[in-house]
């Protein structure tokens, strides 16, 4: 791993907070090893074990002590820091706090998944809430420009708080291998992921019924409900669908070599899917394999249909036919396409471009 030089530090200690259920979660991966790839920073963590209730006192404590034993001069809370923020603001005090918001509450609860009203007395003090969370941090870490746009609009705080960190990959992991040579007729579309409202599998499963019979729509991931409607599809269509409800994350690379083109998405008509570039597009970039994207604003700016992907209409059935066809039929680009994705990754979302983002982080602590 190549060290990044920042001239302008002399030596800075960076504390990473952290309570969630899955401590393992990428977001945090690439986070923590963009800050331990800079130079001249020293990162200590106050990271959770426990994944049940547990996590939240034990990050707490382990977050004391390390107050005290190595006072740093910086913290971040990391995602999903929203229910433990004030409590961390208050041991923390004194030090410059960075959050990272990565996915917006607020989207997620009143759009997406739609918890409760937003004009209802819980919804004003939820919204209240994650206002004064996004005035009080020192600065706001958002996953694409978009997200950080329309979060900071939502919350009255300038946009000049935020910095749009990608995702990425996990580099030592997702990288380029040999292409596969097919042994048969059949062309592999891959698609996986935790099936969220902003996944678009319903959109999807649709667009698979109209598949051509050559082709076979390999989706992972999701629950019983996911495996029930993934039958029924399957049921409906002349292509060939295959299903696994798990796969461990040192596999995952081989299913990807192994498939001809990717499905990023997202593909439903969502409002979190407007502002995301989802972390399996950033997985398929890295491995260079091309990659069908949705048409959001977080896509606008880097992405180039037929270029360096495939870009579909979310909430689009047909327009994601139509592209699968189009790959199909022109296997000859797709290598291309590929080659220029790999270098998308490389120029705006590798570890060493995470690296480089994050002096803003250490920065703060002279601000």
């Amino acid at each position: 791993m190549s060290v990044l030089k920042n001239e302008r530090i002399q030596s800075s200690k960076v504390g990473y907070i952290l309570a969630y259920k899955d401590p393992e979660y990428i977001r945090t991966r690439t986070l923590i090893a963009g800050l331990q790839n800079i130079a001249n920073v020293n990162l200590y963590l106050a990271v959770n074990t426990q994944r049940s209730f547990l996590r939240y006192p034990q990050t707490l404590l382990r977050l004391v002590m390390l107050r005290l034993r190595h006072n740093p001069d910086s913290y971040v809370l990391g995602f999903r820091g929203v229910e433990i923020y004030w409590l961390v603001r208050f041991i923390t005090l004194g030090k410059p706090l960075v959050y990272d918001e990565f996915l917006d509450p607020y989207v997620w609860i009143f759009h997406d998944h739609k918890k409760v009203p937003e004009a209802s007395l819980v919804g004003r003090f939820i919204q209240k809430y994650l206002s004064l969370i996004a005035k009080n941090a020192d600065m706001i870490l958002a996953d694409t420009s978009t997200h950080a746009a329309f979060s900071a609009g939502n919350k009255g705080v300038p946009v000049s708080k935020y910095l749009a960190i990608p995702v990425g990959a996990d580099d030592s992991v997702f990288s380029p291998r040999k292409d596969h040579e097919l042994k048969s007729k059949t062309f592999t579309v891959l698609f996986y992921g935790s099936m969220l409202p902003l996944h678009g599998l319903e959109i999807l499963l649709e667009a698979a019924k109209k598949f051509d019979k050559n082709i076979t729509l390999e989706i992972i991931g999701g629950k019983k409900d996911t495996e029930e409607m993934v039958r029924k599809a399957a049921d409906d269509s002349a292509c060939t669908i295959t299903y696994t409800r798990w796969v461990d994350i040192e596999e995952l690379p081989n299913r990807i070599a192994q498939a001809d083109i990717c499905l990023g998405g997202p593909f439903g008509a969502t409002k979190q899917s407007e502002l995301v570039i989802t972390g399996k597009t950033y997985q398929f970039l890295a491995m260079k394999k091309p990659v069908i994207v949705g048409d959001n604003s977080a896509h606008l700016e880097l992405f180039r249909d037929k270029d360096n992907c495939l870009i579909v209409k979310r909430g689009d059935a047909l327009s994601i036919v139509k592209a699968v066809d189009w790959a199909y039929q022109h296997k000859d680009r797709l290598p291309h396409i590929a080659s220029a994705g790999r270098a998308l990754y490389e120029n705006e979302f590798s570890q060493d471009v995470i690296s480089t983002m994050l002096t803003s982080i250490v920065d703060v602590s002279s601000d």
